[in-house]
């Protein structure tokens, strides 16, 4: 019997680096970031989605997603943020359960973002959140991605705060050290599921 660990986490907190190391020590990840991409390849069912509500102007000359475009418009105005996510989620969603049954490994991790917002928590057998205080969260959003603070503060803000996840996660990893450091806290974790 798979068990099933959600892993989520603010912007730019580390997800994608315990995915890594989970995935090293053999342990199965379902990434939702990646599944939402790969939803958005032209043609794909969400780029669909997202051209017919949001229109052509959200679309470079070779018909791929201006992510960076919809991602200023969409993060400066929560309606619009809401109907984003709701033109996507189902699909990703789909695709999400398609690979936790796919799981090969005693235990499976879904890296889902937006886990304790989309009220996901009760699909897991165990939630895991992967946190920064949110200075380091805005100064990594900056150099990561060439943001402004400006920038970084609309995508931080809009999200739940860690106070809020810290209270709904089952197990918290602050990401403030060294990747070994990481390492071993994910290695802790991992024993006490697998006891």
């Amino acid at each position: 019997m798979t068990f099933f660990l959600g892993l989520t986490g603010g912007i730019a907190s580390g997800k994608s680096t315990a995915d890594e190391i989970l995935k090293e020590k053999g342990i199965t990840i379902v990434d939702c970031d990646q599944i939402a991409h790969e939803l958005l390849e032209p043609g794909a069912e969400n780029w669909q989605n997202i051209e017919g509500f949001f229109g052509p102007s959200f679309f470079k000359p070779n018909a791929e997603l201006d992510r960076i475009k919809l991602g200023q418009f969409v993060f400066q105005d929560k309606t619009m943020l809401a109907k984003l996510n709701e033109l996507t989620h189902p699909a990703i969603n789909r695709e999400v359960e398609r690979q936790k049954q796919a799981a090969k490994s005693d235990i499976c991790v879904v890296d889902m973002p937006l886990l304790f917002e989309s009220d996901s928590q009760n699909q897991f057998d165990a939630t895991l959140l992967i946190y920064v205080p949110k200075e380091m969260q805005i100064q990594r959003l900056m150099q990561r991605n060439k943001f402004t603070q400006e920038e970084a503060n609309a995508r931080v803000n809009s999200q739940m705060s860690t106070e809020e996840k810290l209270r709904l996660a089952t197990y918290a990893v602050e990401n403030t050290g060294t990747i070994e450091s990481l390492s071993e806290k994910l290695e802790a974790i991992i024993k006490k599921i697998e006891v």
